[in-house]
């Protein structure tokens, strides 16, 4: 049973290597589509920052409008003072053209605060597109790298499957079939001892077992885990 020993640590080897390379790989769709949910909460950021600005403008358009509807209303009713013939005409005219007069004063306050939440608005707006252009930026650069990791995966994934095959080839059909039938379950499938114990549970091996291994002529699997034991002696050796 040495023969194959060798070769069945070195295809655990790659399958290792395997294992970690098609994880990463794996792990790759949830990596863009973190970046992807990055790139839409920036994108709504700034459409909702937009949003703010735009609903200030659109209220301080139409305060300006009723700012200048009313002074015209005042210009119009002031005109019409000298025309009135009765005390009572001229003091109503008087009470619409001092309402008309408070409608300009609180437009004109409103203007004012108006300014100030366009300005801030805008302040937010500028700061969500700031934010957004550094998300967008380092996603790229992020995607960049993701591609190039993707396809220096998919390359490497090929080359351990070549490598693999290689190395199955030389492995007895009977080791092998044991080695994924236990690879399956647990890993490592294989451990090499040098003492009376498995380094893969750390689980006492019999003595005679012990003897057995060391002599290497059958297959010789830990009586607990059932991992595939061989003494480093004899690995060195083949």
């Amino acid at each position: 049973m040495l023969e194959g020993l060798q070769q069945l640590m070195d295809l655990q080897v790659l399958d290792a290597e395997l294992v970690s390379a098609r994880d990463e790989q794996s792990e790759i769709p949830a990596l863009r589509e973190k970046r992807a949910d990055e790139r839409s909460v920036a994108q709504q950021k700034i459409e909702a920052a937009t949003g703010l600005t735009q609903s200030a403008e659109a209220e301080q358009r139409r305060v300006e409008t009723t700012l200048q509807d009313q002074e015209a209303l005042v210009e119009k009713l002031e005109g019409q003072t000298s025309q009135v013939k009765s005390n009572e005409a001229y003091t109503a005219l008087l009470r619409e053209i001092e309402q008309a007069k408070e409608s300009i004063s609180e437009a004109e306050t409103q203007i004012l605060e108006g300014m100030e939440k366009i300005e801030e608005a805008g302040a937010t707006q500028r700061r969500a597109e700031a934010g957004a252009a550094a998300v967008f930026k380092r996603s790229e650069a992020e995607e960049k790298a993701c591609d190039e990791r993707e396809r220096a995966l998919a390359a490497r994934i090929a080359e351990l499957d070549g490598a693999r095959s290689e190395t199955t080839a030389r492995v007895p059909a009977e080791l092998l079939e044991q080695y994924d039938k236990i690879a399956t379950r647990r890993r490592p499938a294989v451990v090499a001892v040098n003492a009376e114990i498995c380094s893969g549970c750390r689980v006492d091996l019999p003595p005679q077992l012990f003897v057995e291994l060391i002599r290497a002529k059958s297959l010789i699997q830990c009586g607990n885990c059932h991992r595939i034991l061989i003494h480093e002696r004899n690995l060195q050796s083949t």
